[in-house]
């Protein structure tokens, strides 16, 4: 993270440097000079400071620490300089602000496929469901499949609906140890070969398995430069050094013979196995849920990076074994920790299955929301009974831990049932089992006579036996009971634990994750690892002296992407920001995409339902803050155009539903045709407009798919805007061969009977000059209706060039019309933001100059000349009048003219909107009509 330290001097003779020439210098041409004067210190002009508001949006871009008058502070940008002026502040660190993506080892993201150093580990009995496994990876996050418990069909169809889902990945499927069952092992390993698994996750193992060994060692080869690799991952999650020297150990000489002799393995991977290490990774688990060492992760984590040290100076593997960490991982505290003593990577758990998408009830979801850090305890497990290993559960709602050890308790004191009091016979019957001994045993023949007979053999010979698996009836069915919810046994249940539990809710207190509906497990791991990456930023800070922002408190962002990522995305890499699945994608060229600034009207997405290769009905949330950075803003005033213009979310929903991969990038998106109504006034700065996006309907015509949809705007619960539209993706033959607007002729003139009701022209020219019309753009109009202060166009904006013919009277309807250009040349700044590598000129630069010739002939008194008295503050789009546009050409980047002809159709004014005036509009490229408007209005204050 920390990019140089400036303790000494710069030799050179330029003055001002940009940051990669800094970077190079600071790494190949400064002497550091430790507790001495700085003889020639570097400054910072011109520089902008790192706000709280922005500090998450700044992720993984270079920031200076600066002092300002003996105050150290951090800035985001400035120009470097050798020499200081008064406006200038000295340089004393450049720093790298922290991603959560940089965060671990690039090398376990970059094997595994995943955008982060970080999964969700298995959880047993499917808590960890495929579809908690699909959410993951769906956002670039990897999840382990909890397998354990599970039937073997029910196995093999959840990995079908994950591979299904997922078919690049990332995933991985958990391997929970069953000690002395080799057949239920093997046969679970054939299934994982016989599916393409190739990661898994080895858990509870006590002593390496011959089917674990199987799994990894049939998987080695050697490449062409002589490097022995596997194609089958192992991710081994252990509490114990010496369980971790196994698995970073080379396999049993008597097991690899054993599976030679079998032919489950050739003769070439037996002899690569003795130099290679059974596990790629190993997750150091510390205290957790469920099975536990009760370890602390401050001993263990750095113990077994100590061996692994060890193993590898020993056996000089050619890829070192990564060690993670896992077991109490719930916070950005947590993971902070993990990752500053050297974990490669953090793996989550019990936070994991509150969340929406686990495989476990509602019920037990909202308990763990609730749980605290001492409301866990450890409690006998069922699958290690006999050995007196425990597993860490909630203690608080129900009486499974005291249960459970009671029963652990009699086991130990006694031989057979026929020994054990009635008197607890009886407590056991009435309250634990809510049946006989009899019914029990007999639920257990069954069980066990399909899945294991051995085992009913050993305990027809053996007392003491019947009574552990009968006893193992009730903690086996009490994680049952609790993943179905089961309201008669909520006094039973055992809901795995551990006090990471507690640490995260008080984490989430107050964040819209302490609401469990709310909780999805992609937004934990994002608000786990982002939040990690702040925290250590602000560590930083605070060493560094930095005041401003060394206190500032990351929360859990309330949405799915901000600008960077949706910048991200839209000019660079989606794979990036939502996973594998889109690096397809990312090699098009041509592609749905949404603009880049000042055109890309979209601050953060909110949420989505849509899903990758499933076109269907979907729809996307997004907001957007109205800064005056925004260059389509007049004073305070929003223009009309960013409200529409803001529908192009839907490039993005379609863009995430993956359109790209079945078009192969050949098409390219425009709109067809569409009907807007406002309904109230604009958003003003300060406020944030909220979006829906809804797609109704996708229609394939040839290679051509159009797309319907309706969009609504809203400031709060106040609908501004509502567009019904119909969009399309198009070949490049189809947008090319496009002959504009052909309309058919018709019989008689359209006029309208109305005239003008209330305004007449002022005094008007028939022709304006761009000198005219600049000091309407400067608001420099002396007896304008808006002042100075609230009425200025950007000049990149400017939309009118000239008016080449104004009138009274004439025009489609005999009420007056107007004729406008703008020239335009291929370097236009629109083609460089609309789109990226398909630059074509925004529709609504169109609306736009079609209102700045209103607003023009509006602010000259030209028409509603008798408002000059009233003070007019701003106008907008009329309300509840529909306006329909049909579009059916492009402009490319060239040398062309846009006309403009509008088409007065009414004036009028009423006491609820004002004055008002309503016109059509059609406007050509050079000599192709390419756009259709009608119903256009602007009514003055919009109140």
């Amino acid at each position: 993270m920390l990019v140089g330290l400036y303790r000494g001097q710069i030799r050179g003779k330029r003055n001002f440097l940009n940051m990669n020439m800094f970077v190079h210098i600071l790494s190949s041409r400064i002497t550091m000079v430790e507790n001495k004067r700085i003889t020639n210190p570097l400054y910072l002009k011109d520089y902008t400071l790192l706000d709280l508001n922005d500090f998450r949006k700044k992720s993984d871009v270079s920031c200076y620490i600066i002092d300002v008058d003996g105050e150290k502070k951090v800035a985001v940008s400035g120009s470097l300089s050798l020499e200081k002026d008064a406006d200038s502040a000295q340089v004393v660190y450049i720093l790298k602000i922290p991603s959560m993506y940089n965060l671990g080892d690039k090398s376990f993201k970059d094997e595994y496929n995943t955008r982060c150093s970080y999964y969700a580990g298995g959880m047993a009995h499917g808590i960890s469901s495929a579809n908690l496994v699909i959410a993951l990876g769906k956002n670039g996050f990897m999840g382990s499949y909890g397998s354990g418990g599970m039937s073997l069909d029910d196995v093999k169809r959840d990995i079908d609906n994950i591979k299904k889902e997922l078919p690049m990945g990332p995933f991985i499927v958990n391997f929970l140890h069953i000690p002395n069952n080799d057949k239920i092992e093997f046969d679970f390993v054939n299934a994982l070969i016989e599916k393409g698994i190739k990661v898994i996750e080895a858990s509870a193992f006590i002593d390496l398995s011959p089917a674990l060994l199987y799994y990894r060692i049939s998987g080695l080869s050697k490449s062409n430069d002589g490097k022995i690799g596997s194609e089958r991952k192992i991710i081994a999650k252990i509490s114990r050094e010496e369980i971790a020297i196994k698995f970073m150990s080379p396999p049993d000489l008597s097991t690899v013979n054993m599976l030679l002799k079998n032919n489950l393995i050739t003769r070439e991977q037996a002899e690569l196995s003795l130099k290679y290490p059974i596990a790629d990774d190993i997750t150091v688990e510390a205290d957790s849920g469920g099975h536990t060492d009760s370890r602390p992760l401050v001993s263990l984590l750095p113990s077994i990076i100590e061996i692994r040290d060890a193993m590898q100076s020993k056996f000089k593997y050619d890829k070192v074994v990564r060690i993670g960490a896992a077991g109490g991982i719930s916070t950005p505290e947590a993971a902070l920790c993990a990752f500053s003593m050297g974990a490669s990577y953090v793996v989550t758990g019990s936070i994991n299955q509150a969340c929406m998408e686990a495989g476990t009830s509602d019920y037990v979801k909202d308990v763990l929301s609730k749980v605290t850090m001492a409301d866990v305890a450890k409690a006998p497990c069922a699958d290690m009974f006999e050995m007196g290993a425990k597993v860490q559960v909630v203690k608080k709602g129900t009486m499974y831990p005291l249960n459970a050890q009671r029963l652990y308790d009699i086991y130990i004191k006694y031989k057979s049932i026929d020994e054990i009091p009635e008197i607890d016979k009886n407590r056991i019957e009435k309250n634990y089992f809510k049946a006989s001994f009899g019914e029990i045993w007999e639920e257990v023949k069954k069980f066990f006579t399909e899945h294991d007979p051995k085992q009913l053999d050993f305990a027809n010979k053996n007392p003491k036996f019947k009574m552990a698996l009968i006893f193992r009836w009730y903690l086996g069915n009490s994680s049952r009971w609790s993943i179905s919810g089961d309201e008669n046994r909520k006094m039973d249940m055992q809901i795995w634990c551990g006090p990471s539990m507690g640490a995260f809710n008080n984490f989430a207190r107050g964040t819209y994750l302490e609401d469990v509906k709310n909780r999805k497990v992609s937004d934990v791991a994002t608000a786990i690892m982002e939040g990690c990456a702040h925290l250590s930023f602000n560590n930083t800070l605070k060493r560094l002296g930095v005041k401003n922002l060394a206190n500032y408190e990351f929360k859990p962002k309330d949405y799915l992407w901000n600008l960077d990522e949706i910048i991200e995305m839209t000019a660079n890499s989606m794979s990036k920001i939502l996973g594998p699945r889109y690096k397809k994608i990312d090699q098009y060229r041509i592609r749905a995409r949404l603009p880049l600034p000042p055109f890309l009207f979209v601050t953060r997405v909110t949420k989505i339902d849509a899903e990758f290769g499933k076109f269907k009905p979907s729809s996307i949330e997004f907001e957007f803050d109205v800064t005056n950075d925004c260059i389509f803003t007049v004073g305070d005033q929003m223009s009309h155009i960013v409200a529409s213009e803001a529908s192009h979310i839907g490039i993005f929903l379609v863009a995430y539903m993956g359109i790209d991969e079945i078009s192969n990038g050949t098409l390219a998106y425009r709109i067809v045709d569409t009907k807007s109504t406002f309904y109230s006034e604009l958003p003003r700065v300060g406020e944030t407009f909220k979006g829906i996006f809804e797609l109704k309907t996708f229609l394939k015509q040839g290679p051509t798919t159009l797309v319907i949809f309706n969009y609504k705007c809203f400031v709060g619960d106040r609908l501004v805007l509502m567009i019904d539209a119909i969009g399309g993706f198009f070949t490049k033959n189809d947008l090319d061969g496009s002959k504009g607007i052909i309309e058919a002729p018709k019989k008689n003139a359209n006029v309208v009977d109305e005239k003008m009701t209330y305004y007449k022209f002022g005094k008007y020219k028939e022709s304006y000059s761009k000198e005219d019309l600049n000091l309407f753009y400067d608001g420099l109009l002396e007896d304008a209706n808006l002042s100075r202060e609230n009425f200025f166009i950007d000049e990149s904006i400017r939309q009118i060039d000239r008016i080449t013919h104004l009138s009274d009277t004439g025009g489609k309807y005999g009420q007056g019309q107007i004729i406008a250009e703008k020239d335009i040349d291929e370097n236009y700044w629109a083609f460089k933001v609309h789109f990226v590598n398909d630059p074509v000129f925004p529709v609504s630069l169109i609306f736009e100059g079609i209102n700045q010739i209103i607003g023009f002939l509006i602010l000259s008194n030209i028409i509603c000349d008798t408002c000059k008295s009233q003070e007019t503050k701003s106008f907008e789009p009329l309300k509840n009048i529909t306006t329909k546009g049909s579009f059916r050409g492009q402009i490319r980047p060239s040398k062309c003219t846009i006309t403009y002809k509008i088409y007065f159709k009414k004036f009028d004014k009423n006491d609820k909107d004002g004055p008002y005036c309503i016109f059509d509009a059609d406007v050509y490229c050079d000599s192709t009509h390419i756009v259709k408007i009608e119903d256009l209005s602007v009514c003055l204050d919009g109140k």
